[in-house]
């Protein structure tokens, strides 16, 4: 494959994926100012009133924030009593050292990773007022809420390594388990929780719930400024990427159009060099000075054009000086020519003539 031909790969490759950066891009810088346009609604008395006054009692995309309490049954810590929540992750892995292609590595297996939810509202903040709520709809959906999780369980357990002849017979086979890692992580019941998304008024209640725009879905413990920085500086590395994926791109193109023009001018170089050697050659026929070096004998070898070894060689190359070619290979040669001999730079060439 030539040159060109993989400066056209790569700037095919360049394309495609500057289109999917681009279309990112957009993507994400649009998410960062729907959640700086949100609009934030307090969660009071009336909550209700603003939602079903709305057209088709909801709006698009609204920012609530609230204490998370449990509609009905709430979630049990395995590990601490009296932790309680509303999500709860429990992860289970298997830490392992494995013997690959005579080199030992460490390796981590998966075994469980749960995650389980029971309904819950957000109630208005540090208020004695009647209770206002409103009910989160399929959380477990939502950006940032199981990174936000409070770890209530951390625990190592360590396999016992056994005798020698077990420790032996687990390095002969490569795979050598050093212990289970569990991990317990929930959603406490209280906790102040953003929410971003489509805030809507059905079955007699105040839902949030992932807005149907498309639009992000956000469950978090972070502030919202916070969240609005996050989406910006995501937006940013994103453009960075965009800015360097389209320099890759026009450096590609650049090349490929220089690529283009330098066999266009070799092109020509060739045209206009055959063209003198051919004006050459009919002036040297015409005076009868053309000559070809003598074939006869043991000499026809050693006198034969060394690239079709049939004509006889009749053109000089410069500056080095070989007589080695006939006149119908010079004008096969590749640009830059090179001498076959030699391969030194041919600078001009020129037929030989009689003296």
């Amino acid at each position: 494959m030539g040159t060109g031909s993989g400066t056209v790969i790569g700037l095919g490759i360049d394309l495609v994926f500057l289109t999917f950066v681009y279309y990112w891009y957009k993507r994400s810088n649009r998410s960062a100012d729907e959640i700086k346009n949100s609009k934030t609604l307090k969660i009071d008395e009336t909550l209700e009133g603003t939602v079903r006054s709305a057209k088709d009692s909801f709006i698009p995309y609204a920012c609530v924030i609230g204490e998370v309490t449990p509609v009905s049954s709430t979630l049990h810590s395995r590990h601490v009593e009296g932790q309680n929540g509303v999500i709860q992750r429990i992860r289970l892995e298997e830490h392992k050292s494995q013997k690959v292609e005579g080199l030992w590595s460490d390796a981590v297996k998966v075994i469980q990773d749960k995650i389980q939810s029971v309904p819950f509202t957000l109630q208005r903040v540090c208020s004695n007022e009647k209770p206002a709520d409103v009910l989160v709809v399929d959380p477990e959906s939502a950006n940032y809420i199981i990174e936000d999780l409070t770890l209530t369980h951390d625990a190592f357990q360590p396999v016992n390594a056994g005798g020698f002849l077990s420790r032996l017979v687990d390095r002969f086979s490569g795979d050598m388990i050093k212990g289970y890692h569990e991990s317990e992580k929930m959603l406490l019941n209280n906790t102040t929780l953003l929410a971003i998304g489509e805030l809507r008024y059905l079955d007699g209640k105040i839902q949030i719930a992932p807005p149907r725009s498309g639009a992000k879905y956000i469950l978090t413990k972070k502030s919202l400024p916070d969240i609005i920085q996050l989406a910006e500086k995501k937006s940013f590395w994103i453009k960075v990427l965009l800015i360097g994926t389209a320099t890759v791109g026009a450096a590609l193109l650049g090349k490929l159009m220089y690529d283009v023009y330098q066999r266009r001018k070799e092109e020509y170089e060739r045209i206009r060099n055959n063209a003198e050697m051919r004006r050459l050659m009919a002036e040297a026929q015409s005076r009868g000075s053309l000559t070809a070096l003598n074939t006869d004998g043991d000499n026809e070898d050693r006198n034969t054009c060394v690239v079709c070894l049939s004509n006889p060689r009749q053109i000089v190359l410069l500056d080095c000086g070989h007589i080695c070619l006939c006149a119908d290979c010079v004008m096969q040669l590749h640009l830059p020519m090179s001498c076959p001999v030699c391969r030194q730079p041919v600078v001009r060439y020129i037929p030989t003539y009689n003296p």
